[in-house]
C-alpha cells in the first residue's frame, strides 16, 4: 500500500465521523426550535380568557346596558343578566367554561379548577345606575 492512500483513508473516516456529528447537531437544533414555535403557538387560554371577559363588560350583544342612542361599556344591564342571554348570545362560540356573579345571581357552569376575576362594574337595576362588583370564574391555563 502507498503512502498517500493510507492517508487519505484516515481523513475520509474523520470527514465522515465529522458529518455524523454534524448531521445530529442540526438535527438536534431542528427540534430545539420547532419545540419553541409549538409550544409558543398552542398555549391560548389566557388569550381566550381575556376575550371571554372583554364580551362580558364590552359587548351589546351580551350584558353590557344600552339605550337607544349608545352602548354603556362596563355597565352591566340587570335584565340582560340571565343564564338564556349567557348562553345564546354571549359565549354560543367560545368553547371555555365560565361563571359569572353579581350580587346574589349565579350564571354559567361550575368550574373544577378555576381562576376567580373580580371586575369593578356598574350595575343597571331599576333605572338606577350603581357601582358594584363582579367575580368571573375562568378555567386555569393547563400550559
Amino acid at each position: 500500500m502507498k503512502k498517500a492512500q493510507y492517508t487519505l483513508g484516515h481523513k475520509w473516516l474523520y470527514f465522515i465521523v465529522a458529518l455524523f456529528i454534524i448531521a445530529f447537531m442540526f438535527l438536534y437544533m431542528r427540534a430545539m426550535f420547532q419545540g419553541y414555535e409549538a409550544e409558543s403557538v398552542i398555549c391560548t387560554k389566557e388569550t381566550e380568557n381575556s376575550l371571554l371577559i372583554a364580551e362580558t363588560l364590552y359587548s351589546e350583544n351580551c350584558f353590557v346596558y344600552s339605550d337607544d342612542n349608545r352602548v354603556y361599556p362596563g355597565t352591566i344591564d340587570w335584565d340582560k343578566f340571565t343564564q338564556e342571554v349567557f348562553t345564546n348570545n354571549c359565549y354560543k362560540n367560545m368553547l371555555s367554561e365560565v361563571n359569572i356573579t353579581i350580587g346574589d345571581r349565579n350564571i354559567g357552569e361550575t368550574i373544577y379548577d378555576p381562576i376567580i376575576i373580580w371586575k369593578t362594574i356598574y350595575l343597571y337595576k331599576d333605572g338606577e345606575i350603581t357601582p358594584t362588583s363582579m367575580r368571573i370564574i375562568l378555567e386555569k391555563p393547563q400550559c
